[in-house]
């Protein structure tokens, strides 16, 4: 083999070197907590803090479960908590993401998906979340589920939204919220109804 040859190889991989590391790097940064304030849900831990520009709230139970499983709420995270805090006295952790008015848009499954990688990273949650969609949280849990489908033990689901177009959209038998279809296209990025 050439000098020529060893100073290509030696130059790709410090390129590579660099490439990577400017990665990981960016996503430590990605995941980097502003303060966390702690108090007490129901008489477990709970911690709230942002995760870039998002708020979250992640309770803890007194005494983990094995395999630290754990429920992810998409919506409406006060409503209805007394499944929730069953399953944190079994064991579970809590967790939730304030991507409120998003709709499961792209733009939110890019905040869950930092969420994720912040909780199985840092506190080494399951690999594989349990989704809790209720209402208009069904558009998250969906379709985060879609998009990882490997992450993802079940879903639990009550009255969820499935399709935009039936609400908020309103074209089907729901009466739909005009306010919130307005605002559902301006998230996704519709530019009329029908290409909605």
């Amino acid at each position: 083999m050439s000098v020529f040859m060893h100073i290509k190889i030696l130059r790709d991989l410090f390129i590579a070197i660099v490439f990577l590391t400017a990665h990981t790097l960016h996503a430590q940064k990605a995941l980097a907590v502003e303060s966390k304030d702690e108090s007490q849900w129901k008489g477990f831990k709970r911690e709230d803090f942002k995760l870039g520009n998002r708020s979250v709230r992640l309770i803890f139970p007194n005494k983990p479960a094995p395999g630290n499983p754990w429920l992810w709420r998409a919506r409406f995270p006060d409503w209805h908590t007394e499944a929730d805090s069953l399953l944190v006295s079994e064991g579970f952790h809590l967790a939730y993401i304030n991507t409120n008015n998003m709709y499961g848009s792209v733009k939110a499954m890019d905040a869950w998906d930092s969420l994720y990688a912040f909780l199985t990273e840092k506190y080494k949650l399951n690999k594989k979340a349990a989704l809790v969609g209720v209402s208009r949280g069904g558009l998250y849990v969906y379709n985060w589920a879609k998009r990882n489908p490997e992450k993802v033990s079940c879903i639990y689901a009550e009255a969820p939204v499935c399709d935009f177009k039936s609400w908020p959209a309103g074209f089907g038998s729901s009466e739909g919220s005009s306010d919130d279809w307005i605002q559902l296209k301006k998230e996704y990025g519709f530019n009329s109804d029908e290409e909605a």
